[in-house]
């Protein structure tokens, strides 16, 4: 027998959109456990990214914060159910542009457990643009590793990622090598202000394991070495036009 939530899931894909959130609210509002509540929520918090993200947001960060009608619902999460809710508060905070939050948020999913390629993938991003290259190269490895996992569909238990309600991301996530070649690009341009060329190059080894056909990584790692060559054979000289200064 069907239940309320695939119910919903069917009616919504064939387009009855309002059918199908009316059920999943009833499902919310009068569900048989807290496990069929959270999942009702989630179809919800999907309905609505994609009708309209900046209100739900404004809505999730409510909500997280202990206020609002929801806060009961709130309190009522698991640990790790509180982690994917931040995960999804996260991403909708990189799209709307407020990035110091999306860390936060991303950040408070981690601590949680959530752990998934997007989170440390987005999280990387923000780190970059902190200047915070150790913990980037730290999360981008371990993105690349669950990527994996992800391509191969081996993920083991329920990830819940965006889109598993209503067939399609509704924050149209890509997930590729240009996704990691565009955050690598700025782990370089980071690495050689820092003078540790070798992060960028670390960074570029985990993803040609991952993307081995991706013809553009041999001669970004070409690049990148070369300029390492050529930063070792000029620091001394240079160190020693400092000494006799």
């Amino acid at each position: 027998m069907i239940n309320n939530i695939e119910a919903a899931r069917v009616l919504y894909r064939y387009g009855k959109k309002d059918d199908a959130t009316s059920i999943l609210r009833h499902t919310w509002e009068n569900p048989e456990n807290q496990s069929q509540a959270f999942e009702a929520f989630l179809g919800l918090m999907e309905a609505w990214i994609a009708q309209d993200k900046e209100s739900t947001q404004l809505h999730l960060e409510e909500m997280v914060s202990g206020y609002g009608p929801n806060a009961e619902f709130w309190n009522e999460c698991s640990l790790s159910e509180q982690s994917i809710i931040f995960e999804w508060l996260g991403q909708i905070q990189i799209q709307t542009d407020n990035r110091q939050s999306a860390f936060e948020s991303l950040s408070r999913a981690a601590s949680l457990g959530r752990d998934t390629s997007l989170l440390w993938r987005l999280l990387g991003d923000c780190c970059i643009d902190r200047q915070e290259l150790d913990l980037t190269i730290r999360y981008l490895k371990r993105s690349l590793s669950l990527y994996r996992q992800l391509d191969l569909d081996v993920l083991s238990g329920r990830n819940f990622a965006m889109g598993s309600f209503t067939g399609k991301d509704p924050l149209s996530w890509s997930h590729g090598a240009n996704d990691f070649l565009h955050i690598l690009l700025k782990v370089t341009k980071v690495a050689k202000g820092k003078r540790n060329l070798k992060a960028a190059r670390e960074l570029l080894m985990e993803m040609l394991h991952q993307f081995p056909n991706d013809d553009r990584l041999p001669k970004l790692r070409l690049m990148i070495e070369r300029s390492i060559v050529e930063h070792s054979l000029f620091e001394p000289e240079s160190r020693q036009a400092q000494l006799t200064r």
